[in-house]
């Protein structure tokens, strides 16, 4: 019993989160990062996509032995959500065509 309330649960937060995605193509999304540490000080980040229909949260990564810096961010953001990323100097700038 408890699965298949689950399960329905997810499909009704992914129904209620459709309109946003499907307005990523029209209206152009922004995913954007932010790094945080857990109560046992243990490091994980957060990708959030973002448009004027409203913030989705999309994962938190663990990030133990890693180095979070732009290079890290991107790669992740290439490989996980397709998108193309641009790097000047030192700070961090993404597009996506999705």
């Amino acid at each position: 019993m408890r699965g298949s309330l689950l399960e329905k649960e997810r499909s009704h937060v992914e129904n209620l989160l459709q309109p946003i995605k499907n307005s990523w193509k029209q209206k152009g999304v922004t995913i954007v990062s932010d790094g945080w540490s857990d109560p046992q000080r243990r490091p994980f980040i957060n990708f959030i996509a973002i448009n004027e229909s409203g913030p989705m949260f999309l994962e938190a990564i663990y990030g133990s032995g890693e180095i979070k810096d732009k290079d890290f961010i991107a790669k992740h953001m290439r490989d996980n959500y397709g998108i193309w990323t641009k790097t000047w100097g030192t700070n961090y700038n993404g597009q996506s065509n999705m």
